[in-house]
């Protein structure tokens, strides 16, 4: 069941109908970050290592996105507004699902226009469609694939833990990001303890 949940791509957007209902535990399914290279807004070198050691949040965007993207990222922002709010340590990572066309310089102003904090919130570009595939698949348990003016991709967010392991997954598109919010704020004290 769960497979199938994270195979759904954009969501309503695909016909798929499934939803994460805010909040289902992964942790028994054993995926991990695999390892990776990656360029951020600000053309520094981020891998699966950057991740280690802090709970992060992750999802999966493009800058030229002409649906589920404008729900996405804004719903992104908030979270990084709550972890701020709640003094919660963690960082947020979105991979573009077009590489190609996103390039550092894009991504820096497509999270000016979200108003991104830059120092915990890294927009990731510099590998190949490949790559970013079986970062999904292998990762995730989902799927990017280019579709006609497209990219399906999943519109999941991610808690990673700082061992890497994928715990939790919520919808993305949902405006209330409370519960992401108070699961990282748990996890962290529950992690301090």
């Amino acid at each position: 069941m769960i497979g199938a949940i994270f195979l759904t791509g954009c969501g309503w957007l695909y016909e798929s109908g499934a939803s994460a209902n805010n909040g289902t535990d992964t942790s028994d399914l054993d995926l991990f970050m695999i390892p990776f290279e990656a360029t951020n807004q600000h053309e520094e070198t981020i891998t699966e290592q950057d991740m280690d050691g802090e709970y992060s949040v992750v999802n999966m965007a493009f800058t030229r996105c002409p649906s589920v993207c404008m729900m996405l990222t804004p719903n992104m922002a908030q979270v990084q507004s709550g972890l701020e709010n709640e003094g919660i340590d963690a960082s947020l990572y979105t991979f573009s699902v077009d590489p190609e066309f996103d390039t550092p310089e894009r991504l820096v102003s497509y999270g000016e226009a979200y108003a991104a904090d830059f120092e915990s919130w890294h927009f990731l570009t510099g590998y190949d469609l490949e790559v970013i595939q079986e970062i999904a698949t292998e990762s995730f348990n989902t799927i990017v694939q280019p579709a006609e003016d497209d990219i399906m991709h999943t519109t999941y967010f991610f808690i990673l833990d700082p061992d890497n392991q994928v715990i939790r997954f919520y919808d993305g598109l949902e405006n209330d990001v409370s519960p992401i919010v108070e699961d990282l704020k748990g996890l962290t004290t529950e992690n301090e303890s």
